[in-house]
């Protein structure tokens, strides 16, 4: 009989790996007060197979300018680039499908750049 193969929340894992590699808060909802700079991520979609699972997520990057935001975006795309586990799990690969397309928070006016990645992760014996 094979092992039950579980998929944790990527999202979450890649929210706790971006908070330790930058220098700006990294939320998976959004809080009530938002400070100056920060990241959200958004998990869109996912499919698996035997042992991974390939996990679409969108990371918007929200500052204070325009400026600010573009340069946090690229901070952001330098540490995926690095991504190589998620905790325990070891990370197959990261494509980026959209690299740092403009778009201001339709709410507030507030700049953003916004991210789209799928990263493939492999899951874990239960």
């Amino acid at each position: 009989m094979r092992d039950s193969i579980l998929f944790d929340p990527a999202e979450i894992r890649l929210r706790s790996y971006l908070a330790k590699a930058l220098d700006v808060p990294v939320f998976v909802e959004t809080p009530d007060e938002l400070p100056a700079e920060f990241v959200e991520l958004e998990k869109y979609t996912s499919r698996d197979d035997l042992i991974s699972e390939e996990v679409g997520i969108t990371l918007l990057c929200c500052s204070d300018t325009r400026v600010k935001a573009a340069y946090l975006t690229e901070k952001v795309r330098s540490a995926l680039k690095r991504l190589s586990w998620l905790d325990d799990r070891p990370v197959y690969r990261v494509d980026t499908i959209s690299a740092g397309g403009y778009n201001p928070d339709p709410d507030t006016g507030r700049p953003r750049y916004q991210i789209t990645i799928i990263v493939r992760v492999r899951g874990r014996s239960i």
